[in-house]
């Protein structure tokens, strides 16, 4: 286990990983699929159309799955100006079309971590 990972599994046990939090995690292999890789997540298998205004728990897990890039944003559900931001910011590390609209190749992206 590498340290990372032993951080990462540290802080989730003792409950130190808050929602604004940054959360670490290893990287996931390359041969499960991209919904086997997030469900640690676990508020939605659902890889919806989602942008500046949606709610749910779509949201949720984007949400959750940006943390873990580590990107500080509230899991609140509500698709808002930071949660935008910070697709925008993903989007534009991954040489993806800046749109702020995650879609299936942001999805992807999004569960690589």
């Amino acid at each position: 286990m590498t340290s990372r990972t032993l951080i990462a599994a540290t802080a989730l046990a003792t409950g130190l990983l808050t929602a604004t939090a940054t959360a670490w995690a290893a990287p996931a292999g390359t041969d499960s699929a991209p919904a086997e890789r997030g469900k640690g997540c676990g508020y939605s298998d659902s890889l919806s159309t989602i942008s500046s205004g949606s709610r749910g728990d779509a949201v949720r897990q984007a949400q959750c799955l940006l943390q873990l890039h580590g990107y500080r944003v509230s899991i609140d559900g509500a698709f808002g100006p930071d949660t935008d931001a910070a697709v925008r910011d993903l989007q534009a590390a991954y040489g993806l079309k800046i749109d702020g609209v995650v879609g299936p190749d942001t999805w992807t992206v999004l569960y690589s971590y």
